[in-house]
């Protein structure tokens, strides 16, 4: 027989195998580049800079809100920067926990918010780059 704990034990598992790294995989983000960070800000394109974790439950809540934003603005161009194994570009951006999320418009720094779930807030900031 399962205890309680044991269930639980299995489902956390399981939600996180089966979510943590699916979820992460926002569609048309690509990983952290000097060279394409800087040509997308020489072209003064709005960027998106999603500073995640895997298995980061606050990052997980906010990938609706990006994916809106991803809808709402196509020409913008998003990066996402693995906060555990881009420590170089962690420390670029400043980025003091994962679950930071940058928004730039061409070379100015436009917004920013950490730990941020709340999709409207999000998206508000995230209309700062337009």
């Amino acid at each position: 027989m399962i205890t309680v704990k044991t269930f639980k034990s299995i489902a956390t598992f399981l939600f996180l195998a089966l979510f943590s790294s699916a979820a992460f995989a926002l569609e048309g983000a690509e990983a952290y580049q000097v060279d394409r960070f800087k040509h997308a800000q020489q072209q003064g394109k709005m960027i998106i800079v999603d500073v995640y974790k895997d298995g980061c439950g606050t990052c997980l809540k906010q990938v609706p809100a990006l994916e809106a934003a991803r809808e709402m603005y196509p020409n913008a161009q998003f990066f996402r920067v693995d906060f555990a194994s881009d420590k170089d570009a962690v420390k670029k951006f400043r980025a003091i926990k994962q679950s930071t999320i940058i928004v730039y418009k061409g070379t100015e720094e436009r917004g920013r918010s950490m730990g941020e779930t709340n999709k409207g807030k999000l998206l508000e900031m995230i209309s700062s780059g337009v």
